[in-house]
């Protein structure tokens, strides 16, 4: 089949202009807009409202960020504050907080703190409600490679409380106190899939008054599914094979899975 000259070139430049058209599904990934922004967030069993004002130290360079929040979803709700400081492609962070944990399963040290028992007592209305303050300091490390972005935090949380409890939050089982965690995620980025890839974390915590190390492993998918907005949808999984206290009971796996729409506003 012979093709013109013309037709070929007038066939490329379609090609190339519905390109240009095309929703950059990764957009999420480049320098944030300065501004007040909102953000409406709908979570697996929960929902939460942040509000964040970014202002340029040095346009394309640096920023600072500073944000209020607050969460609600099926075991607990908290507000918090926070401020971050990036550097180009690093940023030095910190929030401060209350958690009010109105599903607590606490256990004694020796205590079995395991999905099944978590299980059995919601069947029995075996908790309690607990409330404590909660601060942590992070820094992260966001590296673009042209088609994959790599990024890593680095986490020291402190949580108040008494005891030995069920973090919500993490899908884990620790003492209140003082702990460490490192998250990375490895993600492909394409202007039509958005982002995805590896992700794994490692903590270190105290449990029964001891120090353990727990390491979960899992993937992300992250996608902008609007031009003209800068909403994101997630979705995420950690897995920690052989471990009988990690992951929502819900589930019955050691598993914690999370899907999230945040929708975001920009205030005049």
């Amino acid at each position: 089949m012979h093709v013109s000259p013309c037709a070929f070139a007038a066939s490329l430049f379609v090609c190339i202009e519905a390109a240009a058209v095309e929703p950059a599904r990764d957009k999420f990934l480049e320098p944030p807009k300065p501004g007040t922004f909102l953000s409406a967030v709908a979570l697996t069993l929960g929902g939460a409202v942040y509000v964040e004002h970014r202002r340029d130290l040095e346009e394309g360079f640096s920023m600072l960020t500073t944000s209020a929040s607050m969460i609600a979803t099926q075991g607990y709700s908290e507000a918090s504050i926070g401020a971050d400081a990036r550097l180009l492609f690093l940023s030095v962070a910190t929030t401060a907080g209350v958690r009010d944990v109105w599903h607590n399963f606490a256990f004694a040290p020796g205590q079995s703190a395991t999905r099944d028992e978590r299980k059995a007592r919601d069947k029995t209305g075996d908790h309690n409600v607990a409330v404590w303050p909660f601060a942590e300091a992070r820094v992260r490390m966001s590296i673009p490679l042209d088609l994959f972005f790599w990024n890593t935090t680095a986490t020291l949380r402190w949580e108040g409380g008494e005891g030995r409890a069920f973090d919500w939050f993490h899908a884990n089982v620790h003492d209140a106190g003082l702990f460490g965690k490192i998250e990375s995620s490895f993600l492909f980025r394409h202007r039509a899939i958005g982002a995805v890839g590896p992700w794994g974390r490692y903590m270190r915590l105290g449990d029964a008054g001891a120090m353990r190390d727990e390491w979960s492993v899992g993937g992300q998918w992250i996608v902008a599914p609007w031009k003209k907005r800068d909403d994101v949808i997630v979705a995420q999984a950690l897995v920690t094979p052989g471990d009988q206290n990690f992951g929502f009971h819900i589930l019955g796996t050691p598993l914690y899975a999370m899907l999230i729409y945040r929708a975001t506003f920009s205030v005049k």
